[in-house]
């Protein structure tokens, strides 16, 4: 494929030194400091064994440098953490063109002709974009330096797994909302999706995860082998801390 004009996505530590951020974001954005600073790599790069002790800072439980407990111990308040991860879907779905035109740049497709517009019910397309940049974002994480064609290769299996999962949990609802006049049973994964924050992404990233990135998946999952609430607070945290600051960053680079 033709060499891209827009660097690959790297989470380094410019996009977590923001001065304007103030309360519970200005704490975990320290926290994702402190993270790069215990690792030394430089910018947000981890290996999977590393997941648990990453989410032990992320916490605030105790710093890396001297195993102490810390004395600001983070937490948001389910309302907070709601209105929190909205905002920045929000701000993300008035900017998923930039993440479009940085795909195509990089794989030479076009994501939302190629994959977006076969998604059926309408709902589960502003997921999709939304479900595709926490891959992009997890492989920069934690597989950094994919050559091109494998990245490419890694983001069409993720869309096409994306389209799979939603027929085959739509195919297990049917039958269920027939009886419900077309709405989803409460059964169902997708049962008031609107109304549950990025639960409907989870759906679809922790068969990805658990495929293709099985040691970190082992790391996240709890005893009954689901990806437990703390582990995907850590992934929520590096996504909400970083969009604005990312989407800027590739935003004064295409235009």
């Amino acid at each position: 494929i033709p060499k891209p004009k827009l660097p690959r996505l790297v989470f380094d530590d410019s996009f977590f030194k923001v001065e304007e951020l103030q309360g519970n974001v200005k704490l975990h954005t320290q926290r994702i400091l402190e993270v790069i600073q215990r690792f030394d790599r430089g910018k947000l790069i981890l290996k999977p064994n590393e997941f648990n002790e990453t989410g032990k800072i992320m916490r605030g439980r105790w710093t890396w440098s001297s195993n102490e407990k810390q004395s600001t111990e983070l937490k948001l308040t389910p309302k907070e953490r709601k209105f929190l991860i909205r905002e920045k879907q929000r701000y993300f779905d008035r900017n998923v063109y930039i993440w479009y035109n940085y795909w195509k740049d990089q794989t030479q497709i076009d994501f939302k002709e190629k994959f977006e517009r076969r998604i059926q019910p309408y709902v589960f397309r502003k997921y999709f974009p939304y479900f595709l940049f926490h891959v992009d974002m997890i492989i920069a994480i934690f597989s950094p330096g994919k050559e091109r064609i494998e990245y490419k290769n890694e983001l069409e299996r993720a869309s096409e797994l994306y389209l799979n999962l939603l027929k085959k949990y739509l195919d297990e609802d049917s039958q269920e909302e027939k009886k419900n006049s077309g709405r989803f049973p409460k059964s169902s994964r997708f049962y008031r999706i609107e109304e549950k924050g990025d639960s409907a992404l989870w759906v679809f990233l922790e068969p990805w995860i658990k495929n293709l990135f099985p040691e970190l998946w082992n790391q996240m999952a709890s005893s009954d082998k689901k990806i437990n609430d703390q582990a995907k607070a850590v992934i929520r945290t590096f996504f909400c801390c970083s969009i604005e600051q990312a989407t800027k960053k590739y935003s004064q680079i295409i235009f």
